[in-house]
């Protein structure tokens, strides 16, 4: 599982405790990871090889991932801040670094009023507004295994 714009870390947390193998969490502020790394090691989850953090841009920490080729993603999260963080940028990056499984299912949380561009390669699975907020589950349109 992958945790872009990790934040306080609460998708990440819920995925391990709902048995992930692992998570990486990215967030770019160097002082979110020193407390998420806090929080995980007082919940006892930093266990080896189960989390792993990045305390850089996304789409830095996307590229990063896709270089090392050590790794695949069955699930994603990627919940920016909604005035700050750049989805589509990331969202393009993250469809064409070969870092998906075939199966990978992507979830975008964003503002309601700013709904996600059409992409090239994805696929809208399903969406779903809660109040100003929309979120989105996609897949690749054409899904390759890695």
């Amino acid at each position: 599982m992958l945790d872009l714009f990790a934040g306080t870390g609460a998708l990440g947390l819920e995925s391990i405790s709902r048995g992930a193998e692992r998570v990486v969490f990215v967030d770019r502020s160097r002082r979110v990871i020193r407390e998420l790394k806090g929080r995980i090691a007082a919940l006892g989850l930093n266990e080896p090889g189960v989390v792993r953090f990045l305390a850089i841009d996304a789409e830095k920490a996307i590229g990063r991932l896709a270089r090392a080729g050590e790794e695949s993603f069955d699930l994603v999260f990627l919940d920016p801040p909604y005035e700050v963080g750049d989805r589509v940028g990331a969202l393009r990056a993250l469809f064409s670094a070969g870092i998906l499984s075939a199966q990978a299912r992507v979830v975008v949380e964003g503002p309601k009023r700013h709904p996600l561009p059409v992409l090239s390669g994805v696929r809208v699975l399903d969406e779903r507004d809660y109040g100003e907020t929309k979120l989105t589950w996609l897949e690749a349109s054409d899904p390759v295994e890695r």
